[in-house]
């Protein structure tokens, strides 16, 4: 394998013992591309690509195993092994780390690289690219009116069966990415709809219908990701697995009530417990692709985007409950409660910067607003600009930590034991 910096391109064929290796002037022609992303610009590979199998074999190597392999051949010495590596990283240099890469089956379409436009630098490709032209967004907006003109005009019922229509030809032909999103967001709209008309009005806002809905989704979206592939449908599929679990837990320990004056601790701690999984799920992803240069990336993004504000919530609720009025936290939020909130907010928000994931940020702006509020009213401060003012106190920290989101993360990044350093993405050095 070759360290790539810059922009290289090489060709990749099967040898015949079925090693993928680099051939002298070319193959014939090159059916798939796999990136690799430094941190200023980006580097492809482009490789052969077997229909069926995706041949990245050595470039699975991270890049401390290469420098063991170089130290055992006399290159290096072993005592250069980690200078050298650390140095290589900062310059930029980066291999994908061991078991990034997928071993076949549904979930081997996460290796490649991402849909949408050219690749981004790491620290800029948090979000997936939905536009590679106005061609996507014309075709999108054809998409959004032609469905609700067919359910208004017809029937509702004929959305799930539109969407499979359309996505057959531009999600599995064609592979757009913004179109792919719009239909993945119709197709569960369609089954949410579905599981409405056949449970009527009477179920409307119960538990057995919160129940109904996640368990329709879920089954509903195994199929359509096994036939499409689409990143955001994967994550949808994880939360609405996620969301069942939760609300069947919910009637498992007799919280049948969904109106947050009736929530018990019981209840506050699923949420909590599930909050977690949906993280989990999401950082299961993250790690293999701490490049963000896959498809794992962008399920990573989709469940982060569910499961940030879940976490925060569960987590304030629980920290804040009161068990006299068995409410949530915003209901009866004290002085010395909005200071507890505020750290939960804080640390919240340093462990997005951690992860590089910004959603952890945006799920605290809200929570973060109505703290400072109480904070303001608790020292006896008289405004009538109350609201305005702790909506330029918010703004004012959003805006410090987005446009010095690479230095504020270096900082807090540095202070994490290595072994988590090594788990999370790495620090873009600054031109």
């Amino acid at each position: 394998m070759r360290l790539i910096r810059g922009f290289e391109k090489r060709q990749i064929a099967r040898h015949p013992s079925g090693i993928p290796g680099v051939v002298p002037g070319g193959a014939t022609a090159v059916s798939g591309v796999w990136q690799f992303t430094k941190r200023e610009q980006s580097a492809t590979c482009a490789i052969l690509l077997d229909p069926k199998h995706i041949l990245v074999a050595d470039l699975a190597q991270s890049l401390k195993t290469l420098l063991e392999q170089a130290a055992s051949k006399g290159i290096i010495s072993a005592g250069q092994i980690e200078p050298l590596a650390g140095h290589l990283t900062e310059s930029g240099y980066a291999a994908m780390p061991t078991g990034s890469l997928g071993n076949g089956g549904i979930l081997a379409d996460l290796s490649l690289p991402k849909d949408g436009g050219p690749q981004l630098p790491s620290e800029e490709s948090e979000a997936p690219r939905f536009v590679r032209g106005f061609h996507d967004v014309l075709i999108t907006v054809g998409i959004v009116i032609a469905l609700t003109g067919a359910a208004a005009l017809m029937s509702s019922l004929v959305l799930v069966p539109a969407v499979i229509l359309l996505a057959e030809i531009l999600v599995k032909r064609q592979r757009l990415a913004l179109p792919a999103f719009a239909l993945t967001n119709a197709y569960v709209i369609g089954v949410v709809w579905l599981v409405f008309s056949a449970l009527g009005n009477a179920t409307a806002g119960t538990l057995s219908q919160m129940i109904s809905i996640y368990a329709a989704s879920a089954a509903a979206l195994v199929p359509y990701y096994w036939r499409y592939r689409v990143p955001v449908s994967l994550a949808a599929l994880i939360l609405s697995a996620i969301g069942f679990c939760f609300f069947a837990t919910l009637g498992v320990i007799g919280q049948t009530s969904l109106d947050s004056d009736a929530v018990a601790l019981p209840a506050l701690l699923a949420g909590l417990v599930f909050s977690l999984l949906a993280f989990g799920a999401a950082m299961y992803f993250d790690v293999r692709d701490r490049l963000r240069v896959t498809r794992r990336s962008d399920v990573a993004f989709w469940l982060h985007l569910g499961a940030a504000p879940a976490l925060l919530n569960s987590a304030l609720g629980l920290a804040l409950w009161n068990s006299g009025s068995r409410g949530l936290w915003l209901q009866n939020l004290a002085s010395g409660q909005a200071i507890v909130a505020l750290l939960i907010i804080t640390l919240f928000m340093l462990t997005g910067i951690a992860i590089d994931r910004r959603a952890f940020v945006t799920a605290g702006i809200l929570s973060l607003g109505y703290v400072i509020s109480t904070l303001i009213k608790g020292v006896n401060f008289e405004s009538n600009n109350l609201f305005a003012i702790s909506a330029l106190a918010v703004g004012i920290i959003v805006l410090v930590i987005g446009t010095g989101w690479l230095p504020i993360r270096a900082r807090v990044v540095a202070m994490l034991p290595k072994a988590i350093q090594d788990l999370v993405p790495p620090v873009a050095v600054q031109a």
